[in-house]
């Protein structure tokens, strides 16, 4: 071991601060004090990971899919050999196994067994020998062996573990059957060797009608790749050969939708390339829509209530659908009612029989077993005993019927149930029943029973894999993906439509300049890894994004640790009419980072589930999103229109954690797509190759509408560009509440265009529609999905009371507010006739927090209009991007040219550097007066940060009068010193949190409640903190009537609010974590987290934290020497 050692730190990984941030650690984990092996245990499995991720997502530019993954990568990239792997992947069961149960008690030998592995581990990597006094500790003690092998039974069911090897070539034999090998290493077997063979199926004339083939998946596999394998026959030591009833699951964990699946079948073969496809395009909604999803809210209103007419039926389901149908031509409208009449029948007469049993409309299921999600149409369960375990899977589809005599079903659609099939199954492992097409257009044979798809089964998991292949290649940067999108298309024969989709995309590809493709290329990878690392997980800055393969992968305890799940919540009441479910929190959990608003999955519990992570799959998933929470109950609002209360009654736990967005990522490459076939000159401008124009001419005066000489300046520079205008606005300074709303103003009162507001988040959303409704009144349409609640409800299309009212809206408004993310939805509003003939241009577009989106997010949205003006500030936080920094680094020379470094970078902040370094003065503008902070806690900022930046109010110059200088109380004095106070606090052994400071800040949070009396509210007093471990901590601490009326939260939480007085918990205990808490810009002149949490505070700042440590931090070091020098105590009033 000492050989390989020696040879492995030629290649020094961790720099000297973080080898000794390791051994500093270790060295404080060895030391007993009162601590069990079990708590020392806890800590070294963090430090673990931490350093797993050093090792990996840090420094490597590939994507890893679990720390199994990583580990494996680790001991193959720098040649540790089996033994080592084998050992550190005991220790990572160790250690797992510690975290996860709770009766597990460790023995001090395999805590020093651990210990020993760990840092032999970071020694290989570091700068130096690890000290003397650390390895001291386990040196003279007999170390146990920590590699596991499980003996191989002859049959196995299931094999999983990550790619080392793979065959090169397939053999073939003379009836073209293929076989290929691989190996695998797994966590139960150690390294196994795979070798699979093709399966012929024949009919009775001899001829094929069915192929298994699996020899093609083998040189889909990648290196690391983590793979499942099901039905396996073991031949030999280490040795395993397929059966006919194999299937191979590539990424078992990264989930893909069984529709998805189901849209690459065509009738004469089957390409991934049309789930591509589908990704590149904006929904548009169209007859065919718009009917699928009448007959399916037909059927929930059937199930709801069985006597229900069709005239009833349908005019709910035409209300819930009205938007689309203001599309349609009111004609065709007539004949799709005809036709659903028809249709409403034979769905009745198929379902009826079922009535008496328990009928749910659209559950979601998840199987991390194939790697699939799905939403069925409607599932039976059966109500008597001895059927329990019957389930029947119903699919409607309102197309046309196959032939009964030659087919149950089109072959996309058999697809689609064999997934249902495999998702049930997998669910309810005891499960019976039939699978069927209920095709409501044939009212003769209209359901069709599909038998048990085994075939159909094999072809859809060939599908998912090439999907999940695809996807990679994507993510990797392929640009044969889209060189071979129209041939592989046309190969498989599709639909017309989608031979349309295939070749429009395929024009814009060939006519794309080098420029273009590159663009296109790194961004579209750049959204598939962040697509990725939502599904599976990562690391963004010191935190682990979980992604939603943690609803099964990890354990109660881990979600909890983290703050991503709601646990034992007791179920309350069911709200039919609003679908509204109330559940009671227990007493002891108060802390969590859930909030109002986010989109969750909600599941049963099972009992004594603390050692089993795989809860979640056990049922149904219902989606939705939280309407209220309190440390009382949680309220959320269920998607699912038709769910029996007695499903609810069945359960008396339930849990909730977060959910996956998939749509977001498909908008932002669809967003690509259509800019891929922008014009030149548009694409030149948003390039920042072209200078935006202005018009000389243009002059207003506004100053008399309450701004100021500074800003009236500024808006005629906005309001008079024929391109473009950047408008930067550091914190305070009036950018929406002036700027965005005077704009407007004249947009509205003084021309007859047609404008569009955009924002990143429905909050910013809901503050421009307040400066908007001062403007224009009721005359603006918020479009999404708003709440009958809002004040904002009647502007939504969803409050017209009729079709006419709801077009007429559409037609005629001239202001549409919305979120970036809705108006990807809404792009129809733009296809507007023109009464003098053709169609209508949009003319202006105002995005504010612009700063905040990513090039994919408007990229095909800018050059839908004439002009665009962003607002924003590239000084404080930008849009949240997961994976690590080095994978989002642009690669190609052509980027670099129109300044795009970094992937990660806002095409706001971009546009904004771009006009500087080429001196066009004239398009950008940064507002310079902010009227939030004091000027004793700006002028840091101001000078620092913005350079000219000043206060703009008396208000900010006015001294501290909040407390008594002269009173008994220390705490109460110390106050009273000043308006940007530092509380010095030491290292502590933990790495996420600080006990001192939480009882620091908690000492803190009571005085200023009593001094404030009953003036003291939820704008009070706010606390930030980099960890989620120190939210906890100072959570736990608090008094109950105070963690109501007091957010703790992180500096990304926290900006857009702002608070009185803002307490700041660094909790770093080490110099190493300073990388975390910094996020400095690409010239290093600004740290955007710093400057974010600075401004959030008007009137006082008090910052707790290591000095030794913070002055490691470039800005950081320059806060407190500026506090230090240059911040006297100010003068009391009257002194």
């Amino acid at each position: 071991m000492s050989e390989l050692q020696e040879n492995i730190m030629r290649k020094t990984i961790l720099n000297a601060l973080e080898t000794q941030y390791y051994y500093d650690q270790l060295q404080h984990l060895s030391t007993k004090g009162e601590e069990t092996p079990k708590q020392r245990l806890q800590r070294l499995y963090v430090a673990f990971l931490s350093l797993l991720n050093n090792l990996t997502e840090d420094r490597e530019q590939q994507i890893f899919t679990g720390w199994y993954a990583k580990l494996h990568f680790v001991c193959q990239a720098y040649g540790l050999g089996n033994e080592w792997e084998g050992e550190l992947q005991g220790l990572r069961r160790l250690l797992r196994k510690n975290s996860i149960q709770v009766f597990f008690e460790p023995s001090e030998i395999q805590f020093l067994t651990a210990l020993s592995l760990l840092t032999r581990l970071v020694q290989i990597f570091a700068t130096e020998d690890a000290p003397q006094l650390l390895k001291s500790n386990y040196e003279n003690e007999e170390l146990i062996s920590l590699i596991f092998k499980e003996e191989s039974e002859q049959k196995v069911g299931k094999i999983f573990g990550t790619v080392q090897d793979k065959d090169t070539e397939i053999i073939y034999d003379d009836q073209g059957r293929g076989t290929a090998s691989f190996t695998l290493f797994t966590e139960e077997h150690g390294m196994i060797s795979i070798s699979v063979a093709d399966i012929h199926y024949y009919s009775k004339k001899n001829t094929v009608f069915h192929q298994h083939n699996l020899s093609r998946e083998i040189p889909r596999l990648m290196s690391y790749q983590p793979v499942s394998v099901t039905n396996l026959e073991l031949v030999g030591e280490n040795q395993f050969v397929s059966t006919d009833k194999s299937l191979i699951i590539l990424n078992p964990d990264y989930l893909v939708d069984a529709s998805a699946i189901a849209k690459c079948k065509t009738f004469k073969g089957q390409t991934p390339y049309l789930y591509l496809l589908s990704k590149l395009e904006f929904f548009a909604g169209n007859e065919g829509t718009f009917r699928g999803k009448v007959i399916n809210e037909l059927l929930d209103k059937l199930v709801e209530n069985p006597e229900i007419t069709f005239q009833e039926a349908y005019k709910d389901a035409f209300i819930e659908n009205s938007i689309d149908a203001a599309f349609i031509d009111k004609d065709k409208l007539k004949e799709i009612s005809r036709q659903l009449k028809e249709h409403f029948f034979v769905v009745q007469k198929h379902i009826s029989p079922y009535f008496d049993n328990l009928l749910t409309t659209e559950p979601t299921f998840i199987s991390s077993k194939y790697g699939l999600q799905g939403r069925i149409d409607l599932l039976v369960e059966h109500n008597e005993s001895e059927l329990k375990d019957r389930k029947d899977i119903i699919e409607l589809k309102s197309s046309k019927a196959p032939d009964v005599q030659l087919s149950n079903g089109w072959k996309n659609d058999l697809i689609q149930v064999a997934c249902y099939n495999l998702l049930i199954n997998s669910t309810f492992e005891k499960r019976t029943g039939i699978s069927a097409l209920l095709y409501s257009s044939d009212s003769q044979n209209g359901l069709r029973d599909c038998g048990s798809l085994d075939f159909d089964k094999q072809t859809a998991m060939e599908i998912r894999n090439r999907i999940v292949s695809m996807d990679m290649w994507i993510a990797n940067g392929s640009i044969k993906v889209f060189d071979n999108l129209l041939k592989s298309v046309e190969m498989a024969n599709p639909a017309f439509f989608d031979m349309d989709k295939a070749k429009d995309f395929n024009d814009k590809w060939q006519k794309g300049s080098q420029l273009d493709r590159a663009y296109f290329i790194e961004f579209i990878a750049l959204v598939m890894r962040e697509a990725m690392f939502a599904k599976v997980g990562g690391i963004a800055g010191s935190e682990p994004v979980q992604g939603f393969a943690s609803l099964w992968r990890n354990t109660p305890t881990e979600k909890t640790n983290n703050f991503s799940l709601l646990n034992e919540l007791i179920y309350e009441e069911w709200d039919k009419e609003e679908t509204l479910l109330t559940l009671k929190r227990p007493e002891n959990q108060s802390i969590t980072s859930f909030r109002k608003g986010d989109i969750i999955v909600v599941y049963p519990i099972e009992e004594d589930t603390e050692n089993k992570p795989h809860s979640a799959l056990h049922y149904q998933i219902l989606k939705g999103n939280i309407e209220e929470i309190s440390s009382e109950k949680v309220m959320v609002k269920i998607w699912s229109k038709h769910i029996n209360q007695a499903f609810f009654e069945s359960y008396p736990k339930w849990g909730i954690e977060p959910n996956l967005m998939e749509r977001t990522f498909n908008d932002l490459s669809a967003s690509l797509a259509e800019f891929l076939g922008t014009d030149n000159h548009k694409k030149g401008i948003i390039y920042g190759q072209t200078e935006p124009r202005f018009d000389e001419n243009f002059k207003i005066d506004y100053t008399n509408k309450g701004i100021s000489q500074e800003q009236n300046e500024i808006l005629n520079r906005a309001l008079s560009t024929k391109d473009y205008f950047l408008l930067q606005g550091p914190p305070g300074t009036g950018k929406t509440s002036a700027m965005l709303k005077n704009m407007v103003d004249y947009l509205y009162n003084e021309t007859d265009q047609i404008v569009v507001l955009l924002a990143f988040t429905n909050r910013a959303t809901d503050e421009i529609c307040q400066k908007v409704k001062l403007v224009c009144g009721d005359d603006f349409v918020r479009l999404g999905n708003v709440k009958e609640d809002s004040i904002f409800y009647n502007n939504s299309l969803k409050a017209s009371k009729s079709l006419d009212e709801l077009k007429a809206k559409i037609h005629t408004s001239r202001v549409f507010v919305s979120t970036v993310s809705s108006f990807y939805s809404n792009l129809r509003i733009l296809n507007r006739d023109d009464p003098n003939g053709g169609k209508l241009t949009f003319d202006t577009l105002i995005v504010d927090e612009a700063s905040q989106l990513l090039e994919p997010h408007l990229c095909g949205i800018l050059p839908k209009f004439k002009r665009f003006i962003l607002i924003g500030d590239e000084k404080q936080l930008p849009a949240v991007v997961t994976q690590p920094s080095k994978l989002s680094k642009a690669k190609s020379p052509l980027l670099h040219e129109i300044g795009i470094e970094d992937l990660s970078q806002s095409v706001f902040e971009r546009l904004v550097e771009n006009a500087e370094k080429r001196n066009w003065n004239k398009c950008v503008a940064m507002l310079s007066t902010q009227y939030r902070t004091h000027q004793d806690i700006a002028e840091f900022i101001s000078t620092e940060f913005y350079k000219t930046l000043k206060a703009g109010s008396k208000r900010q110059f006015e001294p501290l009068n909040y407390y008594n200088p002269n009173s008994e109380d220390e705490l109460e004095k110390f106050l009273s010193e000043g308006r940007v106070l530092f509380i010095p606090t030491k290292s502590e052994k933990g790495t996420k949190f600080h006990s001192e400071e939480a009882d620091k800040v908690v000492e803190l949070l009571r005085s200023i409640h009593r001094i404030f009396g009953d003036d003291f509210d939820e704008e009070t007093v706010g606390v930030i903190t980099p960890y989620r471990a120190q939210i906890a901590q100072i959570y736990q601490r608090l008094d109950e009537n105070l963690r109501n009326v007091i957010t703790v939260d992180t500096v990304e939480r926290y900006q857009g609010s702002e608070r009185k007085i803002i307490i700041l918990s660094m909790a770093t205990n080490h110099a190493a974590q300073m990388r975390f808490l910094e996020s400095l810009n690409t010239k290093e002149t600004v740290d955007k987290k710093l400057n974010v949490a600075l401004s959030r505070a008007k009137e006082q700042l008090i910052l707790l934290g290591n000095p030794q440590v913070l002055k490691t931090g470039k800005f950081y070091g320059k806060f407190l020497e500026w506090v230090e020098k240059e911040k006297l105590p100010e003068p009391q009033a009257g002194s």
